[in-house]
């Protein structure tokens, strides 16, 4: 059993998700058009915009202030 908190297994499995390279982006089928799995906005060009109240934006950010 281990000791770790909620938020450091939160943050291994994040990591072991995104891991390969960082980005939850799918191909529509339909249409051809890269989306992003959570928000679901078109991205065109990178840096890709996703909408503002992205879920994967938001947690990015939280993981990425852990970081620091």
């Amino acid at each position: 059993m281990t000791d770790k908190t909620k938020a450091e297994q939160a943050l291994e499995l994040w990591r072991e998700w995104f891991g390969w390279d960082g980005d939850p982006t799918y191909v529509d089928e339909m249409y051809g058009d890269l989306r992003c799995f959570f928000c679901g906005e078109i991205l065109l060009d990178k840096p890709y915009e996703h909408a503002p109240n992205c879920i994967f934006i938001r947690a990015k950010q939280l993981v990425d202030s852990l970081e620091d």
